[in-house]
């Protein structure tokens, strides 16, 4: 472990250990498999990752009013009251299925824990766009994630599950 005033990093591997599961929030962008592709190459180039990929307790995620999915099938939600054994994956969920796709040994794949305090759902927005410009189809996600309550937004994402682009998406919603 590596704990610098509040900075905690470690594997995912320690983490499973201490018999906590991995998660992901239902309503993050959707995963691409050529990305997954391109982690896998720079996995086994460097025997684990490069940058740590970021995560938060299950607890905060809820709180925070995120809904947790398991990482293999995002439809498959991970009840509240299981959220305490959970850390959640924020930034790097291309490259942890990656690591599982390549039989990583998860000693090698690096973690660190949000050291920042801010909201589940910012944390996504800012580490989404830093690391990689969401295109249509994940703002539209976005959209349904920041607004649970809007059944516009809700539908365009379940359009976007489905593999509609998000100009296909414009055309439903707006009749045109």
């Amino acid at each position: 472990y590596f704990i610098m005033q509040n900075f905690f990093m470690c594997s995912v591997a320690s983490l499973i250990n201490e018999g906590k599961v991995v998660a992901f929030v239902k309503g993050n962008r959707n995963v691409n498999r050529k990305n997954i592709c391109s982690k896998k190459r720079t996995l086994k180039d460097y025997h684990g990752n490069m940058t740590p990929l970021l995560y938060v307790d299950g607890i905060k995620a809820i709180t925070d009013g995120c809904t947790l999915c398991h990482p293999e099938n995002v439809n498959k939600v991970i009840p509240n009251s299981e959220a305490e054994k959970c850390i959640v994956i924020l930034d790097g969920q291309h490259r942890y299925l990656a690591a599982l796709e390549s039989k990583l040994d998860l000693n090698n794949l690096i973690v660190y824990k949000d050291y920042t305090g801010a909201s589940t759902k910012e944390l996504l927005s800012v580490t989404n766009t830093d690391s990689f410009s969401w295109n249509g189809g994940d703002m539209v996600k976005g959209a349904s994630l920041f607004s649970p309550e809007n059944e516009v937004a809700q539908f365009a994402s379940k359009l976007v599950d489905k593999g509609y682009s998000h100009s296909t998406i414009g055309y439903i919603l707006c009749f045109a």
